[in-house]
């Protein structure tokens, strides 16, 4: 019954009159100059980088970008990084391949590493703010080659008092890359 009316339908005369297929129109001359000028305009932004937004200098460590690059080079992605920014994007941009042990992606190396529960998430921030030097115990045994962190605080500043062990790699003006581990 079904197919008989489908048949009925699509035979009949009204339908194939509606079914033919017609010209498209010529675009106009305003059409092409007004999607060539936006083609254009997103082409010179993009060149230009006028989509980029300016990150302040005292927040992000944007003199760190290049040496952080040659670091990424010379140690390799499997390398750990331990990252005191507020936001690990910073270093997701710039450093893609870096294993960061402590931002956006931390919870994807941390479970992988074996380490089941978040309690030590919040171990390490607390550390971070009252006991730097068992921080710095804990990145050590947890194989911690390479940390980033402002020079005013708590991290910094016991980094910056350490033995010769422990040695930056680069100093910005507003924060420095250590070396932790150099000889892993």
């Amino acid at each position: 019954m079904f197919e008989e009316i489908w048949l009925n339908l699509v035979s009949s005369q009204k339908i194939r009159e509606d079914w033919i297929i017609r010209q498209p129109a010529k675009p106009s001359v305003s059409m092409i100059a007004t999607l060539s000028l936006i083609v254009a305009s997103l082409l010179i932004s993009s060149a230009l980088g006028w989509y980029q937004v300016q990150l302040d200098l005292k927040k992000w460590p944007l003199d760190l970008i290049e040496p952080m690059q040659h670091l990424v080079r010379d140690y390799g992605p499997d390398t750990k990084i331990y990252n005191e920014l507020n936001d690990g994007g910073f270093l997701i941009f710039y450093a893609p391949k870096w294993r960061v042990f402590q931002d956006d992606r931390c919870e994807i190396h941390a479970f992988r590493d074996g380490m089941n529960d978040g309690s030590w998430i919040t171990k390490n921030r607390n550390l971070e703010m009252n006991a730097p030097d068992q921080l710095l115990l804990e990145l050590q045994n947890q194989g911690i080659k390479i940390a980033i962190t402002p020079k005013d605080s708590p991290l910094g500043k016991l980094l910056q008092s350490t033995s010769p062990t422990i040695k930056p790699a680069f100093s910005g003006n507003t924060h420095a890359i250590w070396i932790i581990n150099p000889t892993l």
